[in-house]
């Protein structure tokens, strides 16, 4: 209940008896009056002490738990200092930690490359070992080097002849057994060239693969050999692992093979005679050519080959054997 005086009263108040005190003069935001500040503020207000008054609690000098923090950050502690003794250790420590890392390295990889010549050198061992079992006479044995086979009589010239590149070398213009004209112009040169590229293209269909080759000498050979130890039996038996009753029947079959053998060499003999041949047809149908244009004008060769094309019956001069053919009478 707010109490004020009337303008008509003549006599002022008294706020003491009623227990009604005038509000403060000046008021002070709270958290910024001290206690000793609001003692004395009181005691100027009145002699008497207002009902329900206590004295102030002063304000702690510490704050209360509440408004702390709990831990502060470990980046924000301050760290202690470090010399340059721990720093030099450290550094050794670690320098020491990677040359450990390296000679284990090295270590692992030299151990690993012994591994390595030892299988190695494991596996020339046993390619040593198998042949020496399979020829006795293997230059790496303490026995003599192996000697050569002995070929028969009857072999003809076709196993031991020179490779075919070769003999197509020494067919060749240059040969001294088919001397090649010189005076063979572009186009007779280039029909030469043909026609042996044919008969080399023939040859090599002829001739049998190296295989054949030699099972046909192998079996075109004396009995002494086929009992030998040495490169029949360990081929028979341990390379293609024939039985005994294989290697007796392939032996019963030499008197035909020979036979047959022969028939290649005589075919191959043939081929070579006929590549002969063909070269010295290359060289006199140039020759007469040459000598039948030297009788004739440029414009009769031209006449000549004019009426060779339009007629039918000069196609068939070069199987007749350049005859000219009777006419019959009938």
């Amino acid at each position: 209940m707010d109490a004020r005086p009337s303008a008509t009263s003549s006599t002022a108040p008294s706020f003491a008896d009623e227990g009604v005190y005038p509000p403060p003069i000046i008021s002070f935001p709270q958290g910024d009056v001290d206690g000793e500040l609001l003692s004395l503020f009181v005691m100027a207000s009145g002699p008497d002490t207002p009902p329900g008054y206590s004295e102030p609690v002063p304000w702690p000098e510490t704050a209360p738990s509440s408004m702390t923090s709990a831990e502060p950050s470990p980046a924000l502690l301050p760290r202690p200092p470090v010399d340059a003794t721990s720093k030099g250790a450290a550094r050794l420590a670690r320098k020491a930690e990677l040359a450990r890392a390296s000679r284990l390295r090295k270590k692992t990889y030299v151990s690993n490359l012994e591994a390595s010549v030892a299988n190695l050198k494991a596996a020339v061992e046993e390619l040593q070992t198998r042949l020496a079992k399979r020829y006795p006479k293997f230059p790496g044995s303490s026995q003599s080097p192996p000697a050569p086979v002995p070929e028969s009589s009857s072999s003809p010239a076709i196993i031991n002849d020179e490779p075919r590149k070769v003999r197509r070398k020494m067919s060749s213009s240059s040969s001294p057994g088919v001397p090649v004209d010189s005076s063979l112009d572009p186009p007779a040169r280039q029909r030469l060239s043909a026609v042996l590229h044919a008969l080399d293209m023939a040859d090599l269909c002829l001739a049998p693969p190296l295989q054949v080759k030699f099972a046909l000498w192998s079996l075109d050979q004396p009995d002494a050999f086929y009992d030998r130890p040495g490169l029949w039996l360990s081929l028979l038996q341990t390379e293609i692992g024939m039985s005994p009753e294989q290697m007796e029947t392939l032996r019963s079959r030499r008197m035909s093979v020979r036979a047959e053998r022969r028939n290649l060499a005589h075919a191959s003999l043939m081929m070579k005679e006929i590549r002969d041949c063909a070269v010295d047809f290359v060289q006199v149908l140039h020759r007469e050519t040459s000598r039948i244009q030297a009788l004739l004008l440029p414009d009769q060769i031209a006449r000549l080959h004019a009426w060779v094309k339009s007629t039918d019956w000069s196609i068939d001069v070069l199987p007749d054997q350049y005859e000219v053919p009777t006419r019959q009478d009938g």
